[in-house]
C-alpha cells in the first residue's frame, strides 16, 4: 500500500502544469525530496495532508496513483490510505494550536496488552451480537408500545363517544391518558368486579348520564285508612239486634219500616197527634206499639249505622281524590320503578273504594233489618299500600333534581369504571406485554452498558495516553539537554510546561523540537498501523542548528524506518546527506526500494513553475551542496546552445550561493561582504562589476527571485559564469581542476543535466 506517482497537478501552488515524467521513476518505500525554499515542498505535504483528510485540495488540479487506482483531489475521501504527513499545517493544528487548545492525545498499546487485546475483541465481538439483539428489543418495545397506545386511544374515544355531552362536559376531552390513569387506579385498588354494571343499571345510569335537570315534585300526603278496623266496626254493627216488641207487618216489610219510622220521627219533632199523611188521629195505643218498635236502641243502631256509612263514604272519597304525578314529570330512569310503585297504589286505592262500597252496601241491608243478625261477608284487605315506594321513587327524583350535576358526574364516572372493568383484563395484558419488552429491552441495555464499561477499562489499561507524555518527555530532555519542557497529560491532550508553569516564549527551536517528536511519537498510535502506513516528513528541522540536525534526524531514522512508505523532504542539505547515508547503506534487499528525488524551479510564460526530477548525481554522489552548486554554474557556463530564459532566472541565486560558500574555505579572512570579498581576488575590473550586478539584481541570499527585472541582464548569463568560473580556476587551480572532473563525470550519468537548460 502507498503512494506510486503524482500522475498530474495543475495550477496547485508552484507547480503551474506538472506531469509526471515517463522516465522518472515511481515512488519507492523510501523517498527523499531535496529542494530549496519555495520550490514546491509544502505544496506537496498539504497535497498528501489532504489525502489523511479525506478532503480534496483547496485549490488546482490534483491526480495521484495509489495503489494502481488513480485518485483525482475530489475523490480523495474514496482514497483508504494510512497516511501522516508533518509539516507546518499539522504543528498548527495539532502541537502549536491556533485554537489555544491541548495537544492531540496520543494513544498506544504495550506489548503486556496482547492478552487484554484480545479479550477485548471478545467483549466487541459480544457487544456487536447484544447491540443486535438490543435493536431487537427496541423494536419489540416501540411496537409493544404502540399496541397500548393505539389500544388506549381507541378505548378512549370510544368512552368519549358514549359520555360526551353538548357543553363543556368532563369526557369532551377525554384521552388515552385519562383511560389509563383510570385504569392503572383500579388495577392498584384491585375492585374492578365492584365496578360491573348489569345491563340494567348500566341503562339506568345512561339515562341518568343524559338527562336534562327536572323541577321536583310533591309528595303523596295521603293517610291509609285501618280497613280491618272499618271492617271490625261494620261487623259488629251488623251483628248487633234490638230487643223491642216488634210490628210483626213492620218486620216483614224493610221499607214499610223505614218509612214508618221517618213518620214517627217527624210526629215526634212536631208533636203531632194527627196524621201527617191523612189527616186523622193517630190512636194513642198505635202510637204506643209505634214506639215500642221503634225503640232507643233502635234508633241508636240506625245511627250507628249511618255514621259508619259515612265514615266509609269519606274513606272511599279521600281514596278517589288522591292526585299521582305523571309519569313524564320525572327522570326516564325512574320510570319503571315508579310506574311499579304507582300500579300498586292505585291498586290499592282502588280495594279501599271498593271495600268501602261492598261496607255500605252491607251496613244498607243492616239497616233495612236491624232486628235481624247479620254476617259481615266482605274479606280482610292487605294493608300495604305501595305509598312508601311510590313516595321513595318521587324522594329520589326530587335528590336527583336537588344535585344534579353530582349525580351526572357520579354517573358519568361509575358508567367509565364499569367500561375500563370490562377491557381491564386486555389493557393488563397489553401493559404486561409492553413491561415484558421493556425489561428485556433494559437488560439487554444493562449488559451493553456493562460490556461498554468493560471495554473502557480494559482500553484504559492497554490505550494509556499518559506513557506516550512521558517518554517524550524523556525524549525532549535527551533531544534538548536539559528537563525544563515537559508535557503534562490532561483530560483533553498535552500542555507544555517549563518548571511547572504553562511554557510561554518558546524558542523556534524548542517549538520545531517538540512538534516533531510529538509527531514521531504519534506514528505508535493504535490508530494508526505504521508498518502499513505513509509518512511524510516536510522540512521537520529549520532553524537547528548542525548539532540538532543531526540528531533531530536520528529520531526520524528510528521512528520512520518501519513504515510502509515514508517521504522526507528538505532544503536543509545536512539533513539530505544524512538521510542520504542512511538510505545508501541500508540492506541490499530495502535499498531496492530507495528513491532520490529533486525539486527545481524555471520560469515561463506564466511565471515560475516547479518540477520533480530525479536527483542530480552531484547532490547524489557527493557530500556537500557546493558540488551540486558548482555542476550547476559549470553546465550552464560551458552549455553549448544559448541558455533558455526560464533557466536563466535561477542562476544568479545559485551562482552567489556559490561563490559564497568558495570565499567562506577559501578565504577565511575575507572581508564581510562579497563585494569586498571579491576585491580581494584576481580579476579584471570590468567582469568584477558585471559578475557583481548579475549577482545582486536576481539574487536574494536563499530565495529565488520573482520575474520583474529587466531579462536583458539574464541574456549575459553565460558570459558572466564563464567569468566566476574563471575566478574560481584562477584563485584555486587544483581545487578547480577536481571539481571539474567530478561534473564531467556525473554529466555522464543518465539524466544527469536535463534541468539544466
Amino acid at each position: 500500500m502507498g503512494i506510486e506517482r503524482i500522475v498530474k497537478l495543475r495550477d496547485c501552488g508552484i507547480f503551474r502544469g506538472f506531469s509526471w515524467p515517463s522516465d522518472l521513476s515511481d515512488f519507492g518505500r523510501y523517498n527523499l525530496i531535496y529542494g530549496w525554499n519555495a520550490s514546491g515542498k509544502t505544496t506537496l505535504s498539504e497535497i498528501m495532508r489532504c489525502i489523511e483528510l479525506k478532503r480534496p485540495p483547496e485549490t488546482g488540479e490534483v491526480s495521484i496513483s495509489i495503489d494502481g487506482r488513480e485518485y483525482r483531489g475530489s475523490d480523495f475521501q474514496n482514497a483508504i490510505v494510512p497516511i501522516r504527513v508533518f509539516n507546518r499545517r499539522f504543528v498548527e493544528e495539532n502541537v502549536f494550536r491556533v485554537d489555544g487548545r491541548d495537544m492531540t492525545p496520543i494513544f498506544v498499546i504495550g506489548a503486556e496488552s496482547i492478552e487484554k487485546q484480545q479479550k477485548l475483541e471478545n467483549i466487541k465481538t459480544q457487544m456487536a451480537a447484544s447491540k443486535t439483539s438490543q435493536a431487537k428489543h427496541e423494536a419489540d418495545t416501540k411496537k409493544a408500545d404502540a399496541v397500548l397506545e393505539r389500544f388506549c386511544s381507541d378505548r378512549a374515544r370510544m368512552m368519549k363517544e358514549v359520555l360526551r355531552l353538548p357543553g363543556a362536559s368532563g369526557y369532551s376531552n377525554y384521552d388515552k391518558a385519562d383511560f389509563k390513569k383510570r385504569a392503572e387506579k383500579m388495577i392498584k385498588a384491585g375492585d374492578a368486579a365492584n365496578w360491573r354494571l348489569t345491563d340494567a343499571a348500566r341503562g339506568t345510569l345512561l339515562s341518568q348520564y343524559r338527562a336534562k335537570p327536572r323541577p321536583p315534585l310533591e309528595l303523596i300526603a295521603y293517610s291509609a285508612p285501618d280497613l280491618h278496623g272499618l271492617i271490625a266496626d261494620v261487623s259488629s254493627c251488623l251483628e248487633t239486634t234490638v230487643v223491642a216488641r216488634v210490628i210483626q207487618r213492620l218486620f216483614q216489610d224493610p221499607e214499610l219500616a223505614t218509612w214508618t219510622h221517618k213518620g214517627l220521627e217527624l210526629h215526634r219533632e212536631r208533636a203531632s197527634s194527627e196524621c201527617l199523611f191523612c189527616g186523622q188521629l193517630v190512636p194513642a195505643e198505635r202510637l204506643a206499639a209505634l214506639d215500642a218498635h221503634f225503640s232507643t236502641e233502635y234508633d241508636q243502631l240506625v245511627a250507628d249505622i249511618d255514621a259508619l256509612i259515612k265514615r266509609l263514604e269519606e274513606t272511599s272519597r279521600s281514596a278517589a281524590s288522591v292526585a299521582i304525578p305523571n309519569r313524564a314529570q320525572l327522570y326516564d330512569d325512574l320510570g319503571t320503578e315508579f310506574d311499579l310503585a304507582r300500579v300498586a297504589f292505585v291498586g290499592f286505592l282502588e280495594s279501599v273504594k271498593a271495600c268501602c262500597t261492598e261496607l255500605v252496601a252491607a251496613l244498607r241491608e243492616k239497616k233495612a233489618h236491624v232486628f235481624k243478625r247479620e254476617e259481615c261477608g266482605v274479606a280482610a284487605l292487605n294493608t300495604a299500600s305501595g305509598l312508601d315506594r311510590l313516595n321513595a321513587v318521587l324522594e329520589r327524583h326530587n335528590r336527583m333534581s336537588a344535585d344534579f350535576a353530582s349525580v351526572v358526574k357520579m354517573a358519568g364516572e361509575q358508567l367509565e369504571a364499569d367500561e375500563v372493568s370490562r377491557i381491564l383484563t386486555d389493557y393488563r395484558r397489553l401493559v404486561a406485554s409492553k413491561v415484558t419488552a421493556e425489561t428485556a429491552l433494559q437488560r439487554s441495555r444493562d449488559e451493553n452498558a456493562g460490556m461498554l464499561q468493560m471495554i473502557r477499562s480494559i482500553e484504559a489499561e492497554i490505550t494509556e495516553y499518559r506513557r506516550p507524555a512521558e517518554e517524550l518527555n524523556a525524549d525532549l530532555q535527551a533531544y534538548l539537554g536539559h528537563g525544563e519542557l515537559k508535557l503534562e497529560a490532561s483530560e483533553t491532550g498535552y500542555s507544555i510546561r517549563r518548571a511547572g508553569e504553562p511554557a510561554r516564549n518558546l524558542s523556534e527551536g524548542e517549538c520545531t523540537a517538540i512538534a516533531l517528536l510529538y509527531f514521531l511519537k504519534a506514528l505508535s498510535d493504535r490508530r494508526f498501523e505504521l508498518a502499513n502506513g505513509i509518512v511524510v516528513i516536510d522540512d521537520p528541522v529549520s532553524s537547528l542548528d548542525s548539532n540538532a540536525i543531526f540528531l533531530a534526524f536520528s529520531y526520524i531514522r528510528s521512528r520512520g524506518q518501519d513504515a510502509g512508505q515514508l517521504f522526507l523532504l528538505t532544503h536543509d542539505f545536512t539533513l539530505f546527506r544524512e538521510a542520504r547515508n542512511w538510505l545508501d547503506n541500508l540492506p541490499k534487499p530495502a535499498k531496492k526500494a530507495v528513491r532520490f528525488y529533486m525539486l527545481d524551479c524555471c520560469y515561463g510564460d506564466t511565471g515560475r513553475f516547479a518540477s520533480i526530477l530525479p536527483l542530480d548525481p552531484m547532490l547524489r554522489n557527493h557530500g556537500s551542496e557546493y558540488d551540486y552548486l558548482f555542476a550547476r554554474v559549470y553546465r550552464a557556463a560551458n552549455a553549448s546552445a544559448q541558455i533558455p530564459l526560464g533557466a536563466a532566472y535561477v542562476l544568479p541565486n545559485i551562482a552567489r550561493r556559490l561563490l559564497e560558500s568558495f570565499v567562506a574555505f577559501h578565504k577565511p579572512g575575507a572581508k564581510s561582504t562579497l563585494w569586498k570579498a571579491l576585491t580581494t581576488m584576481q580579476m579584471e575590473e570590468s567582469k568584477r562589476l558585471r559578475l557583481y550586478r548579475f549577482l545582486n539584481a536576481y539574487s536574494h541570499d536563499a530565495a529565488v527571485p520573482d520575474v520583474g527585472h529587466d531579462p536583458t541582464v539574464l541574456k549575459e548569463a553565460q558570459p558572466v559564469l564563464q567569468d566566476l568560473m574563471e575566478l574560481i580556476k584562477a584563485e584555486d587551480p587544483s581545487h578547480f581542476t577536481g571539481m571539474e572532473e567530478l561534473v564531467l563525470a556525473a554529466n555522464a550519468s543518465p539524466g544527469a543535466s536535463d534541468h539544466d537548460t
